[in-house]
C-alpha cells in the first residue's frame, strides 16, 4: 500500500543520508588531516 513504499523511501532516504554524511566526513578527515 501506499503507507509501505512511503516507509520504505523514507528509509531508504534516511539511510542513504547517514551514508553520504559518513562518507564525506571519512573524506574531509582524510583531506584535512
Amino acid at each position: 500500500g501506499v503507507g509501505r513504499s512511503t516507509t520504505n523511501a523514507v528509509v531508504a532516504a534516511s539511510v542513504a543520508v547517514i551514508a553520504v554524511d559518513y562518507f564525506v566526513t571519512r573524506v574531509l578527515f582524510t583531506l584535512l588531516y
